[in-house]
This record gives C-alpha cells, structure tokens and sequence, in this order.
C-alpha cells in the first residue's frame, strides 16, 4: 500500500549557505566553448505571506572561467540577480520578484558603462533596450529567473501536494529561446522516493524528455540549413533532462542537482551539469 505524503514549503528562518557549480559545454559545428560557474547562495525565509513564502536570495563570490564574446556579457548582467527578494505561491514556485524597481534603478546606473564596454558587441543597442525591458515587467522578470539554475533547483514547483510515494506525476518545462529564436519545451515526470535507512529524508526525481508535439522543428530546421545543406526532414534532436532534490525532514532541499544534455548529431551539442552542496556550520 502506497503512503501519502505532504511536501509542505519550509519553514525554517535559518540563513542556510550553499556551493553552486555549474559546467556548461557546447559545439556549434566545429567550435567549441566551455564555461565553468561558481557561487556561494545565501538563501533564508524573511516570511510567510497568504499565498506562499517571502525568501531572500543572495549569490555571492561568483567566479565565471570563461568572460570572451556573449559570455562576458553573461559575467556582467549576472548582477541583476545578486539579490532579490521572492515571492513564492503555495507550490514553492515563484511569482513575483518583490525588489526588482531596485534592480531597475542600479540597471539605469550601470548602463552606460555596460555600453561603453562592450561597445563592440554588434547587437549592444538591442541587448540594453531589452534588459531594460525585461526590468520593467515583473513577469518576465520571474520567468528568466525560474529558468535559471538557482531559480531551477531552489524554487522547484512540489511542495504543498498531497501525493503518493513513488506516484508519478507529469509537468512541463521550457527553455526559452534554446535554439537562437526557438523554444525548448520538456515534458517532465515527477516521482518522490524516501531514502532507505535515513528516518525522514526524502528524495525528489524530475525527469524530462522533448515535448515533440510542441517543439518547432521546422525552425531549427531552417537555423541549421547553414551548417548542413542536406539537413532531413526531421531534426534528430536528442534531449535528456533530470533534475535531483534530497530533501530533509523539513523539507529543506539540501543537495541538489541538474542535467541537461541537447544533442543533435554532427551539427549541435550542450551538456549541462549543476550540483548544489550545502556548507556546513
């Protein structure tokens, strides 16, 4: 007989630190690139409010090994995420990004020297006018982070369910613009699994696969033309995902870990590895 089992959010106030590294690997053609991402995360629970919990994120000691092109570009913004206060819903997902007219105002004074440094981008113009969008629109806003790998496997979307013990359950997920203009949609599978011999912990899976019914094949089709002329019809994308969560007997999350893995043979690959430790007292 299966057990039921409630994943409330947490409730701890505690500052809780963890290591974040995150190793990203891809081959467009014949070029290669590869970038290594790693950070201290402070994260603690100001509140709970009527509708989920209020946290304060900060990333400190950020070190990133590759700063050439879009990455250093990648390096400087990384500031707009430095700290922020979130808001979840009951799920644990987050809704809204409580200090992010904050965020704009340094935005508005880092502007010009983010322009004047990278000034030979030749998409700069374009880049400032929608990062100063995307400030400006909460939504958005909460959207790129939950993508992001802190947002990812901080903020994962499970608690307050009633479920069953090694039930399954299906979601969805999607990496905006993966593919240059095209979406990257997966099709996730959710189970909970108690750790044998530890009274208490628990273990969350989320496994992906591509949502073929929703991905638009025909325009990565057209985006990869340029490096194969004899592309077949349909694009052999191979994509697996998981994402890992040992949870204690509060509900805390503390290890963690991301995969991610795109390949379409001859033309295109990313590897993406995340591991969340935490730093203990």
């Amino acid at each position: 007989m299966q057990t039921q089992e409630i994943i409330a959010l947490p409730t701890t106030n505690k500052l809780q630190t963890y290591t974040i590294a995150i190793r990203q690997r891809s081959t467009l053609g014949a070029v290669a690139n590869e970038n290594i991402i790693q950070s201290q995360v402070e994260i603690k629970l100001l509140y709970p409010s009527k509708i989920g919990n209020v946290y304060e994120v900060q990333i400190k000691d950020r070190k990133q090994s590759n700063v050439e092109g879009i990455r250093a570009i990648e390096n400087d913004l990384s500031f707009l995420q430095k700290k922020l206060n979130i808001q979840t819903n009951s799920n644990g997902l987050p809704v809204a990004i409580l200090n992010l007219d904050e965020i704009n105002e340094a935005w508005k004074k880092y502007k010009k020297p983010f322009k004047k440094a990278h000034k030979k981008h030749e998409n700069i113009e374009e880049l400032i006018t929608e990062t100063s969008a995307l400030l400006k629109d909460n939504k958005t806003f909460v959207a790129t982070f939950i993508e992001s790998e802190i947002g990812t496997l901080f903020f994962p979307p499970v608690h307050g369910e009633l479920d069953e013990m090694g039930k399954e359950v299906s979601e969805s997920k999607t990496f905006q613009s993966f593919f240059g203009a095209v979406d990257l949609p997966l099709k996730l599978t959710n189970i909970i699994k108690k750790e044998k011999g530890i009274k208490g912990k628990k273990q969350l899976l989320r496994k992906g696969e591509i949502d073929t019914e929703v991905f638009d094949h025909y325009s990565v089709r057209k985006q990869f033309r340029k490096l194969a002329d004899n592309l077949q019809l349909a694009v052999p994308v191979d994509t697996k995902y998981l994402e890992t969560y040992d949870m204690d007997d509060i509900y805390g999350i503390q290890h963690a870990g991301q995969i991610l893995s795109v390949q379409i043979e001859g033309l295109f690959s990313y590897e993406q590895i995340v591991r969340i430790t935490p730093i203990k007292e």
